[in-house]
């Protein structure tokens, strides 16, 4: 993931916007893209709509602040979750990537969520 993600100056600065706590209301995101995130509360959760085209992977590396554990999941447009990344520990970086080996471009959702430490702040990056 992290050879995706090498040409960080050519990413896209994305700020996360409020209210994106559902799929419904998810961000939309394009490719090649650095999100900077707060999760303002423990109940808080951040969605980002892509569309990934048809023979792309998509790689995403989320990096919560010092003293969180926030976990990425990503889910397919009727919510089922199809990849996550949860590791243990405090400002422990997640990534997970997923291939659209389909003929079309297809709508997934990225889900940050809180798991200890308190809210925060995160950066996410985004790669097809």
């Amino acid at each position: 993931i992290a050879a995706d993600l090498r040409l960080l100056g050519r990413l896209a600065a994305v700020a996360e916007a409020e209210n994106n706590n559902s799929l419904a209301r998810a961000q939309p995101i394009g490719a090649a893209s650095l999100i900077s995130g707060n999760l303002s509360s423990t109940s808080d959760v951040d969605y980002f709509a892509i569309s990934l085209p048809a023979g792309k992977t998509l790689s995403a590396l989320l990096t919560p602040a010092a003293g969180k554990d926030f976990d990425l999941l990503l889910r397919n447009a009727g919510g089922t979750l199809i990849a996550a990344s949860q590791k243990d520990g405090a400002a422990v970086v997640e990534t997970l990537s997923y291939v659209n080996g389909g003929s079309a471009a297809i709508t997934l959702y990225l889900q940050v969520r809180y798991f200890s430490g308190g809210g925060g702040a995160y950066s996410l990056q985004l790669g097809w």
